[in-house]
């Protein structure tokens, strides 16, 4: 069974999407971490700056993105995921807002998309949860399950500061999750957006358990009408 999370930045769906995979013991795929990998990667190996970043050369972009190097790691006991790049475990310098900057602004060119899809794409060659902006639309378009989540901008630019928002003021918060938002919505390649035939849950004023808990109801409802 694959089951597609995606949303708006800050809306929920990393945290959720974990907590599903671990209450079904199966593989969490978080697709931004991946992204964020690149976007780390890129700046720190290949020196690539904010005004470089949007246009990457192929090359760097595939040796970033070698799955002989670059290695996505699962402990579904633990419920977390690892990303190592030649042995070396680089998830810790994955949380930051710089990384998360990078990763959107690369996120932008095609052949990132395109890239990434094809990694992700081999990780989920087994049951798994994949969290993102494009899962159910692109990645796995014939996903059995596909869930979409929203909240106000207000809310979320709130979650984004109390998890990764130091030295951001909740109006720079506020403008730099708008500014997310539409750079996700109208990129050229694999643009954020609501599949047809996904469950859409408006997260703002739920708590995480009550939205695992609507998940989980309409994944029993999807697979007994299946």
């Amino acid at each position: 069974m694959i089951i597609t999370i995606d949303g708006f930045t800050a809306s929920g769906k990393s945290y959720v999407a974990r907590k599903i995979a671990g209450t079904l013991g199966i593989m969490h795929i978080n697709s931004g971490l991946i992204f964020r990998a690149l976007g780390y990667l890129l700046s720190t190996h290949y020196k690539y700056t904010a005004s470089t970043l949007q246009q990457p050369a192929e090359s760097d972009v595939a040796a970033c993105l070698d799955p002989q190097r670059l290695t996505y790691c699962y402990d579904t006991q633990r419920q977390r995921a690892t990303l190592l790049y030649d042995g070396h475990d680089i998830t810790p310098s994955l949380m930051t807002k710089e990384s998360d900057l990078s990763a959107s602004l690369a996120a932008m060119h095609a052949y990132v998309q395109y890239t990434i899809i094809d990694f992700i794409r081999r990780l989920g060659q087994q049951s798994c949860v994949i969290d993102g902006r494009n899962g159910g639309s692109i990645i796995f378009p014939h996903a059995q399950v596909k869930i979409f989540l929203t909240a106000a901008l207000e809310i979320r630019a709130e979650r984004w500061l109390n998890d990764r928002g130091d030295g951001f003021s909740l109006e720079q918060a506020r403008t730099y999750i708008n500014e997310r938002d539409m750079r996700d919505m109208h990129r050229a390649v694999a643009p954020l957006v609501i599949p047809p035939d996904a469950h859409t849950i408006d997260t703002s004023f739920l708590t995480p358990e009550q939205v695992c808990q609507e998940i989980l109801t309409y994944v029993q409802q999807s697979t007994q009408t299946a």
